[in-house]
């Protein structure tokens, strides 16, 4: 029984550990003003206003 509890923790982690990276190394993608932009895509202060970037 116990090892199942540590297979099931170990899992856990592992899950746990990929999705963190998938976040932080994939480029995530948000909704601005209507439009679908890319993070860093408008600058260090990633927002657009009105279509420029400053």
């Amino acid at each position: 029984m116990s090892e199942g509890i540590q297979m099931a923790i170990v899992g856990l982690v592992v899950v746990a550990a990929a999705l963190y990276l998938l976040r932080k190394y994939l480029p995530r993608r948000r909704i601005a003003g209507g439009k679908i932009t890319q993070d860093g895509v408008c600058g260090s202060c990633k927002r657009c206003n009105s279509g420029s970037c400053h």
